[in-house]
């Protein structure tokens, strides 16, 4: 898409519009004297398909063009996605383990545990943030508030909501970029709120109802009971 508002009047921005997927992309030219790499790109939704071409073939080919340019440090954003559901309540950090049955998850965790493994497999000094649900100007809404059906919100769970906004994972970005070292970072905001706070900020933009669901039927809903 276009460049965000502000970065054509400013003199330290060079913008450079590459479909990373694209066999030939022209890569090496826009990455060349790069100290560091933030890779945010991916699909966030679509068939398994798009995902794979948008999120690991677009990975590949950026991991394949790292060493012609100097191999400039890496920081890939992942997701909270890639964990295993943990007890209900339960804390989740970087040392929780990862999803051990990828099939039984939907296309876009799938596709990010494979993806940080093809980063890992392919870069040294390696950062992975894995930011939890992002918020910002244009985009309020996440899955961890429950399923949607029309205007009426089916909630599911009374724990924090694991969310970032858009300011402080791009800061985390920022500063992973200028550290050595690697390793992997969950990015969350300091203060998260549960569902019904949450909502309650939304206001009008919220669902005109929302009925609160018990989690453990709709986990046996979905595994056929």
């Amino acid at each position: 898409g276009p460049a965000p508002e502000g970065w054509a009047a400013d003199p330290g921005v060079a913008v450079e519009r590459v479909d990373l997927a694209r066999p030939g992309a022209r890569l090496d030219r826009a990455l060349q004297g790069a100290g560091a790499v933030v890779h945010a790109a991916g699909a966030l939704s679509g068939d398994e398909a798009r995902m794979r071409r948008d999120t690991l073939d677009a990975t590949g080919a950026l991991l394949a063009a790292l060493p012609r340019v100097g191999r400039p440090r890496l920081v890939l954003v992942s997701s909270l996605a890639v964990y295993a559901a943990g007890r209900p309540g339960g804390r989740i950090d970087e040392a929780s383990p990862l999803e051990p049955r990828p099939e039984r998850r939907d296309a876009y965790a799938r596709v990010k545990l494979a993806q940080e493994a093809q980063a890992r497999a392919a870069a040294a000094g390696l950062w992975v943030l894995r930011p939890g649900a992002l918020f910002g100007p244009g985009r309020l809404w996440n899955a961890h508030l429950g399923v949607r059906v029309g205007p009426v919100l089916l909630r599911t769970g009374a724990g924090p909501i694991p969310v970032s906004y858009v300011e402080h994972a791009a800061l985390a970005c920022v500063l992973a970029a200028e550290a050595p070292g690697g390793g992997t970072v969950n990015v969350v905001d300091d203060d998260l709120p549960d569902a019904r706070r949450y909502l309650a900020a939304l206001g009008a933009a919220g669902p005109r109802l929302a009925v609160p669901v018990p989690w453990r039927l709709l986990d046996a809903l979905a595994w056929g009971g």
